[in-house]
């Protein structure tokens, strides 16, 4: 059986998304590039680690509001804080509608949540930050979408994990095609400036580590089930040839959109 840790999802997603924390950078500094002053949405914060990024870039006339609907991360996240020097910071349990009234936001920051969004819900989700933009405010965001590669190591976990439900029902992780979040943004009102399409390895020491990441990153993942035939196929599949390192690939989406600016 895996040998992961007993943690909660909160402390394990702290302690093991470097993946993703590494992705969101990016995006922040490459897309939305924050300005001094300015003030900054994180939507699905999470614990908080780029809140905090965001609120170096804003500066202590900024401000940076985290919010994220599960209360372990947020309760993690206000712990960081306390470690903090004074930093223009705060985090609220809740979603999209209970920031509202914060606004308006020169930006809004989202990494790898949109496809958490029930799609019936959606259209609604995209208006209301639509509606906490200032005018010429932008929404970046980064997501995973539709994997059409043969190996998927989420997918192969359920397979052996969970054999009667599919990769959606057992994940809750809803991906589409890439034309479908942009379609959701340009109803929605806002100008698509820039979407790119790409592939990112992440790379493990071994497959306990990517299955800690995994397990930090999708709650519903249960990698403890997996008997040992299932990490030695696992391995095997996903083993780069050098040691004990695995790999895997994940097709995501970033997305610099811009509200129009009032005429």
């Amino acid at each position: 059986m895996s040998t992961l840790p007993v943690l909660n999802n909160a402390d394990m997603y702290h302690h093991y998304s470097d993946v993703q924390f590494r992705d969101g950078c990016s995006v922040i500094h490459e897309m939305l590039k924050p300005k001094r002053g300015e003030s900054i949405l994180d939507l699905g914060c999470g614990t908080g680690r780029l809140t905090m990024q965001l609120a170096s870039l804003v500066g202590a006339s900024g401000r940076v509001v985290g919010v994220d609907p599960d209360s372990c991360r947020i309760a993690v996240a206000n712990e960081q804080l306390k470690k903090m020097d004074d930093i223009p910071v705060t985090f609220q349990l809740g979603s999209i509608r209970e920031v509202l009234p914060l606004g308006p936001f020169d930006g809004i920051f989202s990494n790898f949540v949109f496809h958490w969004f029930e799609r019936a819900e959606r259209a609604e989700m995209m208006q209301q930050m639509y509606d906490s933009l200032k005018p010429g405010g932008r929404l970046t965001f980064l997501l995973n979408t539709n994997q059409t590669q043969p190996n998927v190591i989420v997918r192969d976990i359920f397979r052996l994990t969970e054999p009667n439900l599919d990769e959606e029902s057992a994940s809750g992780i809803k991906m589409d095609v890439p034309s479908v979040w942009l379609q959701h943004c340009s109803d929605a009102g806002f100008v698509v400036e820039l979407s790119e399409v790409f592939m990112r390895e992440c790379m493990e020491p071994n497959l306990d580590r990517l299955l800690q990441f995994i397990a930090a990153s999708v709650p519903n993942v249960q990698c403890s089930k997996l008997t040992e035939d299932g990490l030695q196929e696992l391995n095997s599949r996903y083993k780069t040839g050098n040691g004990d390192e695995v790999a895997c690939s994940v097709r995501l989406l970033k997305v610099l959109a811009r509200k129009p600016e009032e005429y």
